[in-house]
């Protein structure tokens, strides 16, 4: 296996529904290469999907997103020299992904001089990496390939892969390449379709698709209608006269692109949550899948539910310092993976984050105050006790008052707030904080999540609001006398303090402070 370094993004078009996306090229060629293929759940089910006319790819001309779960890809064959100047096929090539599902259809449109059988070709393979390898740079050996009735057929245990291309020729080599391909005859203005399309069944992913059915969000339809909403009991609306044409087509896209990144995990099957992104987070993550149904809360507090059931369904319970498992601790990230143990990556279910816990119950009572049904809030505050007391208990664990972080593993992440690369947290002079590092921001979730769990006691009838007061007080007086700096005659809290409670004053961006007056 191969290591050459993260891969680029920037210059690739993503395709998905989660969890199935592909990432191409351009022009729409998929080559074994960085972090292109066709990836489900946490493998790379196709690594290769090489398009040809004539034994020659075509010269890409256009693309372009349809849809979150679309694309389309024009091209010109150079079949040979007369084309140059006025070309004699066009040639689209549709991509289309569900979940589970990828299909491409090529359409191959005959200008006045197009005539004669055109050989069309697809070259596919599959490494069946991991995300995590990808991610790394790393890639795998190509894997045998078999052709069967239908097309093309390869996997591994628990994973199977089927590539069905009706009209086609298919041949493979020991080497894990394989080819289909079709005799297409094109004449003067005629139009001709070949297709193929690619199953996943993947028994080992922990991540599934979110049912069609399953509650998510107010549906677009309710958002564009009628006037603007006020109060956290009206949906979010759009005028259709909005004095900004853009706006309500901007909407309907971010609600359809939200729409893709809708999964539920195999242990709560029935629980929506949003993934953190493609493509290296096409997952449950604590932190960023709970900002997003917050940010979502205008537009219906279901998906809030979801989120919330989905990471109580994997709340911490004992203490485990290689996964960073802590009682009533919330996890940061669920990563499927075939392998039982790889030392080079965070474990599949990772609990290294300092946020994920006081962010969940602020979701839960701002999901209450969207509308949540009382009986689903009565159903959470078992594990919202538990959260909080794994912020006294565990997030505090030198009894300061504040929450502070340490990687007791030595194989986790250094840093488990928003900026979580290893050298982030930083003084102004360049040197890197020492843990146990005490956010900034993470003491605002704090002081909010205290404030926002003694007002949900308190409103089902639950004893302990005054303690949960009490401890909110005594942080935001020591948040004051800790992390005010100077710089310029100008006060502003630090980033965080370190390990000696030294104030790191770096001046850099973080993630938002909640509206929790800790400061």
């Amino acid at each position: 296996m191969s290591e050459a370094g993260q891969p680029w993004l920037h210059n690739l078009v993503t395709v998905l529904s989660a969890p199935t996306m592909v990432l191409s090229e351009q022009g729409g060629q998929v080559r074994q290469s960085g972090a292109q293929g066709a990836i489900h759940a946490h493998s790379r089910v196709l690594s290769q999907a090489i398009l040809e006319f004539d034994g020659a790819e075509a010269a890409p001309i256009s693309s372009g997103l349809v849809s979150s779960g679309t694309a389309m890809f024009a091209s010109i064959p150079r079949q040979s020299a007369t084309d140059a100047a006025d070309p004699s096929v066009w040639v689209t090539r549709t991509r289309t992904v569900r979940p589970g599902f990828l299909q491409e259809v090529v359409r191959m449109s005959g200008g006045p001089r197009a005539h004669g059988k055109t050989r069309v070709t697809l070259r596919v393979a599959a490494d069946l990496a991991v995300l995590t390898d990808i991610k790394a740079g790393r890639t795998g050996t190509l894997v045998p390939i078999t052709v069967t009735s239908t097309g093309l057929e390869w996997g591994t245990d628990g994973l199977l892969v089927r590539l069905s291309a009706p009209g086609a020729v298919a041949t493979a080599d020991p080497a894990g390449q394989a080819v289909l391909s079709w005799d297409v005859e094109l004449g003067s203005q005629s139009d001709q379709e070949i297709a193929w399309h690619l199953t996943v069944q993947d028994e080992t992913a922990l991540v599934l698709a979110a049912p069609a059915t399953a509650a998510g969000w107010t549906r677009l339809p309710r958002v564009l209608a009628g006037h603007d909403g006020s109060g956290p009991d009206q949906p979010m609306r759009v005028q259709a006269d909005s004095p900004d044409f853009r706006l309500p087509r901007m909407l309907a896209r971010s609600i359809e692109d939200a729409d893709a990144l809708r999964m539920v995990t195999k242990r709560a099957p029935a629980e929506v949550f949003l993934a953190a992104g493609t493509p290296w987070y096409l997952t449950l993550f604590g932190r960023d899948s709970i900002w997003a149904a917050r940010m979502m809360l205008p537009f219906g507090w279901e998906l809030a539910r979801g989120t919330l059931r989905a990471l109580a369904a994997f709340q911490g319970r004992h203490v485990d310092l290689f996964t960073g498992e802590a009682p009533g601790k919330i996890p940061h990230e669920l990563r499927p993976s075939r392998r039982p143990v790889d030392i080079r990556a965070l474990p599949p279910l990772y609990y290294g984050t300092i946020d994920a816990t006081p962010l969940w119950i602020c979701l839960l009572h701002d999901a209450w105050r969207w509308g949540m049904p009382a009986d689903d809030v009565r159903a959470l505050l078992s594990p919202m006790k538990d959260a909080l007391a794994w912020m006294r208990d565990h997030g505090d664990a030198d009894g300061d008052g504040l929450l502070e972080y340490r990687d007791h593993s030595g194989r986790g992440l250094a840093n488990q707030g928003w900026k979580d690369s290893h050298d982030s947290i930083r003084f102004a002079d360049g040197s890197i904080a020492a843990a146990p590092v005490t956010l900034c921001e993470v003491q605002g979730y704090a002081h909010q999540a205290a404030v926002a769990g003694a007002d949900l006691l308190d409103a089902f009838g639950e004893p302990g609001a005054a303690q949960w007061r009490a401890w909110a007080a005594r942080l935001a007086d020591t948040f004051r006398s800790s992390f005010w700096v100077t710089d310029a005659g100008v006060p502003y809290p630090a980033l965080a303090l370190d390990g000696a409670k030294r104030k790191v004053d770096a001046l850099t961006a973080t993630s938002a402070i909640c509206s929790a007056p800790a400061c």
